[in-house]
């Protein structure tokens, strides 16, 4: 198939350019006999997902596409659904009109869901559990170790470091591979990106991990390997970030395929874990007692309200929900990072 450079987009085109797009669109269309309403909404998704796919990964055609690429897309898609940017609906349109494009094209591999990611039609807020558990965390890192010594590739010892300091300051994996940790002053309790860290839209924030030590650790590796990471990151200074990005989902496949029973175990769901954590912490330094974010209590919207009531015993009223909204939304100083 490489040899046909048309190929590569199921004969639509060389390249994913708007050109190609349109085709692929009406291609799509037609193979599903459907009209010109789902060929709109195609093209529009393949321009959302061709854009991720050429600034991430700098893919330029359907033929290399892997799972990987499709799932950090969707978490592109839900980071933008928090902060307001798309509307569950069309989440929810462009996840189903690539899976249409993959499926009329016999990849059938090739499949996300929505709703497993929270970027389903209807609710902005998703009541998926999306975080990595704890045991899933333990053995991810064992992984990495166990490659490392199986094959001496630092790239392990990165990826290590890298999952660790997601988990513990909630960063995203851009920020937590891009990020100049080498100068970073870390004397104190927080953390300051600025544009060079990889941070979203070059938008800079400063804030209090619940953790320095996985951070402090990655510095110290970087600053002792100076010669491998001469840009201060945790990406060695013969790649780019897009070709470490490739290479450590690649990495993240492998593991699930080793590892069935926690083969939802994704990068993303390690800042998951650290907002249920720093939750927890919000409710215990207000009233003293943990209290579980929803999706793992298990309860949603007045239920919720009401567990929360007769646990702290401080009355429904006291825990309406504009205050629980105001304690836990983007507003509140330890949360505000989070939402940028």
């Amino acid at each position: 198939m490489g040899n046909n450079r048309n190929l590569r987009n199921y004969g639509c085109g060389k390249t994913l350019g708007r050109f190609t797009i349109r085709n692929l669109s009406r291609q799509t269309s037609k193979l599903a006999n459907r009209g010109d309403a789902l060929a709109l909404k195609t093209q529009s998704a393949l321009t959302d997902l061709a854009r991720h796919l050429r600034s991430e990964f700098g893919i330029r055609f359907l033929e290399k596409v892997e799972q990987y690429h499709l799932e950090s897309w969707a978490e592109s898609l839900h980071d933008r659904l928090i902060d307001g940017s798309l509307t569950s609906s069309a989440t929810s349109s462009y996840v189903s009109c690539i899976n249409t494009v993959f499926t009329t094209n016999d990849r059938h591999d090739l499949k996300i869901s929505a709703k497993s990611f929270g970027i389903a039609r209807g609710q902005k807020h998703s009541n998926q559990n999306l975080a990595n558990s704890q045991v899933s965390q333990k053995i991810f890192r064992q992984f990495c170790l166990d490659k490392y010594h199986q094959t001496h590739d630092i790239k392990f010892l990165t990826l290590l470091h890298s999952v660790t300091i997601q988990s513990e300051a909630g960063l995203r994996f851009r920020e937590s591979t891009q990020l100049k940790i080498a100068t970073k002053n870390l004397s104190g309790n927080h953390l300051h990106l600025v544009k060079g860290d990889g941070v979203k839209n070059g938008q800079p924030r400063s804030f209090k991990p619940s953790s320095m030590s996985g951070l402090r650790q990655a510095k110290n590796f970087v600053q002792e390997n100076s010669v491998v990471f001469h840009r201060g990151s945790l990406i060695p200074g013969n790649l780019t970030y897009k070709e470490y990005q490739t290479w450590a989902y690649k990495q993240l496949a492998e593991f699930r395929e080793q590892n069935p029973a926690y083969k939802n175990y994704h990068f993303h769901g390690n800042r998951h874990s650290y907002a249920h954590k720093e939750f927890e912490k919000l409710w215990e330094n207000r009233v003293g007692i943990k209290i579980s974010a929803p999706v793992i209590s298990g309860k949603f919207g007045r239920d919720y309200i009401d567990r929360v009531s007769l646990k702290t015993g401080l009355g429904v009223a006291f825990y309406g929900l504009r205050s629980s909204h105001f304690m836990f939304s983007e507003t509140h100083p330890s949360f505000s990072h989070f939402f940028i």
